[in-house]
């Protein structure tokens, strides 16, 4: 459809991603704001400014966005809960990827809240070492384990403080509310699956409700 693209990587270790565009696209291109015009022998491209990266700011948050973000980190935790009970580590896995989506959108408000949203905290947090306080950077860390049950539960327990530390801040910063109720209520179901026998005959009581 007048463009094609082409993923290279070279045996240097350089790696290029090349996308050709038939000349009568020109005028539906939408610019990066790192875009840099490197060679315009023809002068078909209008100028446009200096390359920065204000496309890679994150965005302050709603009071929407920050309790939907609370309501997703507690609920799915529910689910982590779930799979390691029955030791499922690959299903419990997949869920605290979930959650960890959350937390790492807390942070970057977090972070955002401390810059006035000026920086660019990277995909993926891969920035965030330079950015958060260095305690939270240690929590976060660990964060991330292997595939053995008790320290997954470690790590769950890891998110949800550092997910509530950073969320009160959030909080505070914007004028949000912060769901306490929700949060006690979950941790008291995490902490009382946490300590039942695996696979038992009596099956973990599931919140009524989606907090």
């Amino acid at each position: 459809e007048g463009s094609y693209g082409y993923l290279i990587q070279l045996a240097d270790g350089n790696r290029i991603d090349l996308t050709l565009n038939a000349l009568e696209k020109l005028p539906e291109m939408q610019r990066d704001s790192l875009s840099v015009l490197l060679l315009d022998k023809d002068g078909l491209v209008t100028p446009f400014p200096p390359p920065d990266e204000r496309d890679y700011l994150p965005a302050p948050p709603s009071a929407k966005a920050f309790e939907d973000c609370c309501n997703e980190f507690w609920w799915v935790s529910t689910y982590v809960a779930k799979g390691l009970w029955r030791r499922e580590i690959t299903y419990a896995k997949a869920m605290l990827e979930i959650v960890r989506t959350q937390l790492m959108q807390m942070l970057t408000w977090e972070i955002g809240a401390r810059t006035d949203f000026s920086i660019n905290p990277g995909k993926e947090g891969k920035y965030f070492e330079r950015y958060l306080a260095p305690e939270h950077w240690q929590q976060l860390l660990a964060t991330y384990a292997d595939a053995d049950i008790d320290h997954t539960w470690e790590a769950l327990d890891a998110m949800g403080n550092l997910f509530r530390g950073v969320s009160l801040v959030v909080a505070d910063h914007f004028g949000f509310v912060y769901p306490h109720q929700d949060d006690a209520r979950v941790c008291a179901y995490l902490s009382e699956v946490r300590f039942m026998a695996p696979n038992s005959s009596i099956p973990p009581k599931m919140p009524k409700e989606k907090p």
